[in-house]
């Protein structure tokens, strides 16, 4: 383009068409990606589609292959709806540093491999519970967790006898 004095400033591509399979790929990464690694969840959704196609079907093959996998659903159900119920049952604290879901009583997050549990709760300096790390107010007595140096206006960590800013000592 140069040779005719024309300079091209900017190509704006306004669609591109990706082949049929790797539409369908991404189209079901992001069917995945709503059921969010809930493999039951999504199994169930499967489950529900198949039998969808199977009475689409004419003819008793697809009405024998719809029952057989009602019943093969109703049993998944079941399963799922069991795993559910133990998981509602456990208890679980979120990671502090990616917030991710984790077993109460796990040294560290699954996710993310950050320490988890007594590192991530602080005591508070009225009652002395265990509080969650950046909470603003203790759950049991409703002290304030950051307290204000009385003399520079610093903020003070729940705990610190002095300030780490002028000195002073704190209550």
């Amino acid at each position: 383009f140069n040779e005719l004095g024309l300079d091209i400033d900017s190509v704006i591509v306004r669609n591109f068409k990706l082949p049929e399979s790797v539409e369908k790929a991404m189209d079901q990464r992001t069917t995945l990606g709503v059921f969010d690694g809930k493999m039951g969840e999504y199994a169930q959704y499967e489950s529900v589609q198949a039998m969808r196609d199977a009475a689409k079907n004419p003819g008793m093959g697809g009405m024998f292959g719809a029952a057989g996998i009602g019943l093969g659903m109703g049993a998944r159900v079941g399963n799922q709806f069991a795993q559910n119920l133990d998981e509602a049952q456990t208890q679980k604290i979120k990671c502090a540093k990616c917030g991710a879901s984790v077993k109460a009583g796990a040294k560290f997050c699954p996710e993310c491999g950050a320490k988890v549990g007594a590192e991530s709760t602080v005591k508070c300096s009225k009652c002395g519970a265990s509080v969650p790390q950046g909470a603003k107010f203790c759950p049991e007595c409703g002290q304030p967790m950051n307290v204000v140096c009385p003399k520079c206006g610093a903020k003070v960590k729940s705990g610190m006898k002095f300030c780490p800013e002028c000195g002073a000592k704190i209550g």
